[in-house]
């Protein structure tokens, strides 16, 4: 809370007629309104800037990451053919792909028991085969944007599914990092247990939940080619 700082105000009262004796009256009840006049408005502002870092600390969901940067019109058509050859060049390499918003995103799918431990977030020795192939998207600063979701089966609880979501995405980021890869262009969103795409019934079913899922979005370096069309 702000300190105020209290003016000394000398007032003379002088013995006179009523209506002098009313003025005075409304002087003092002046300076009370202007002291505090000076102590609610700081609180209030101070009150309305705590509710908008609340806001901003929550950050962006994955619904509004997901749509930026937008495409304009004149440029989907390079945009589109541009990511489909992303897309095909992943599938070649055996990855398992898909896209959304009309093919501007290509999606890179891989089983969490082919990159972690079970139960771990300590990245197996072959992973770096899996990884490297996707971490090269990164290796030109705002060419991509790239979304890490990791999600686990149910068979623990929430806290822990979401603590291990989290570290996993850690571990993707430190092994980007040490390979020098720029990571202010990631985005990581720890799921848990909450999006199966099978019921976790089966075992199988439960190894098909737990998976990482790496969206690659054009960003300004993709959408300046295709400005320039090159």
């Amino acid at each position: 809370m702000r300190m105020i700082q209290h003016l000394t105000c000398k007032i003379v009262f002088y013995t006179t007629s009523p209506f002098i004796e009313y003025v005075n009256m409304l002087k003092r009840i002046a300076i009370i309104i202007t002291l505090l006049t000076a102590w609610l408005i700081p609180c209030y502002s101070s009150a309305q800037s705590s509710l908008i870092e609340s806001q901003q600390d929550d950050g962006p969901t994955f619904e509004d990451e997901i749509r930026f940067p937008l495409v304009g019109p004149k440029l989907k058509v390079f945009v589109k053919a541009y990511m489909q050859e992303v897309a095909k060049g992943l599938y070649r390499e055996g990855y398992k792909v898909e896209t959304m918003r009309q093919g501007e995103v290509v999606i890179v799918i891989i089983p969490s028991d082919e990159l972690f431990i079970p139960n771990e977030d300590d990245l197996l020795p072959s992973a770096g085969k899996k990884l490297d192939p996707i971490a090269k998207f990164l290796a030109t600063h705002n060419d991509y944007k790239m979304l890490i979701c990791a999600h686990t089966d149910d068979t623990g609880s929430e806290g822990y599914s979401l603590d291990l979501s989290e570290m996993r995405i850690n571990a993707i980021l430190d092994y980007f990092e040490a390979k020098h890869y720029n990571v202010n262009d990631v985005i990581g969103f720890p799921i848990g247990f909450g999006q199966p795409t099978v019921d976790n019934d089966t075992r199988l079913n439960r190894a098909q939940n737990r998976r990482i899922e790496f969206y690659i979005i054009p960003s300004e370096g993709i959408l300046a080619k295709a400005r320039n069309k090159k």
